[in-house]
């Protein structure tokens, strides 16, 4: 039998008659010229091909449904990309304990843009704690914090709060002291309230050392810190109620991230403006930041003209009273008046 390829062999023959394939895709009567192979070889392509695109699929349609279920059993924070403990989430949720965000917005807290604006302006970075506590004094606002001293570094911090609030630790669902510092900014300053413990720190010496290479501006700690060797050499700025060797691992756990935080008798919500110097700590509502800097600009240059006056030959009481000396931490209320 022949073909229009030539004469069919016995074999040929014998394949022909008994194939399942009907004539026209037959590889023995039918070639594929226009692509240069016969049909057995295109089928062969054909299906490997198709097999290869079937899997892709299967693959994707497997790949989405997964991402999926994960993301619907994340927590709201981890979705986002972070898990409540600060760390990227992989999809594998959030061990228990962990902390969460007290104010439930999906927001990093303490950011900068929280604070007023013209904080970080040149002419308030030289205000001593003495003028802003007179200026919160004038305004009839809480902010001197007692008790809390500089340990380490520098003496001086200046910048918005990143608040983290401990708790004892939970033996139904044990946490940990936190990797927070991943979300601390640079500029900002990192303010713990460990319920002003002193028996177990949450403050140490790799944390330290991180936030110095991160330009953290400095840590608050309503409670002791240690490893304090290595936050003098690397020149971090640490204020806290004294120092103590005993770690909190197991003692204390990070409760919330973001929320508001005590400093003893005064509130710090995130984004508020933390001062520190030599005296101690002061802490500045964020939406009243720009009135008590500008009041404390002005007990600034207040004193600075009465000691140009007494070096001219003028007495220091002369000085004084002609510049409202004694004045410029009254309002026109008591200065205790309208403090809660």
């Amino acid at each position: 039998m022949s073909s229009a390829h030539g004469k069919v062999e016995e074999g040929d023959e014998w394949t022909r008659n008994h194939s399942l394939l009907p004539d026209i895709i037959n590889p023995a009567t039918y070639h594929f010229d226009f692509i240069g192979v016969d049909a057995q070889s295109f089928i062969g392509l054909f299906y490997r091909w198709f097999s290869i695109f079937c899997l892709t699929i299967c693959v994707i349609l497997i790949d989405n449904l997964l991402n999926s279920s994960i993301h619907s059993c994340l927590p709201s924070k981890a979705r986002d990309g972070r898990s409540h403990n600060g760390n990227k989430a992989f999809g594998f949720g959030t061990p228990r304990g962990e902390p969460v965000h007290e104010d439930g917005k999906a927001m990093r807290p303490g950011t900068q843009e929280e604070a007023m604006s013209n904080w970080n302006d040149p002419k308030y970075q030289n205000l001593s704690n003495a003028e802003i506590s007179d200026a919160l004094d004038f305004f009839g606002l809480p902010g001197s914090s007692p008790g809390l001293s500089c340990v380490t570094g520098e003496h001086r911090i200046f910048g918005p709060a990143f608040t983290v609030r401990f708790a004892p630790a939970d033996p139904q669902a044990i946490g940990t002291v936190g990797d927070y510092i991943d979300d601390v900014q640079p500029g900002q300053v990192v303010v713990l309230d460990n319920e002003g413990r002193s028996d177990c720190t949450v403050w140490g010496g790799i944390l330290s050392q991180v936030a110095q290479a991160r330009n953290i501006a400095g840590t608050v700690i309503n409670g002791v810190c240690r490893d304090s060797e290595e936050a003098v050499q690397c020149g971090y700025p640490i204020f806290s109620r004294g120092v103590f060797m005993r770690t909190g691992k197991d003692r204390v756990q990070v409760e919330a991230v973001g929320g508001s935080v005590s400093l003893g008798e005064v509130r710090v919500n995130p984004g508020d403006i933390v001062v520190g110097d030599r005296d101690g700590i002061v802490v500045i509502p964020a939406a009243r930041a720009d009135e008590v800097l500008e009041r404390a600009l002005k007990t600034h240059q207040t004193e600075k003209e009465i000691v140009q006056a007494v070096r001219a030959g003028a007495t220091l009481k002369e000085a004084r009273e002609k510049l409202g000396y004694h004045l410029l931490q009254r309002s026109e209320q008591p200065a205790d008046a309208d403090r809660p």
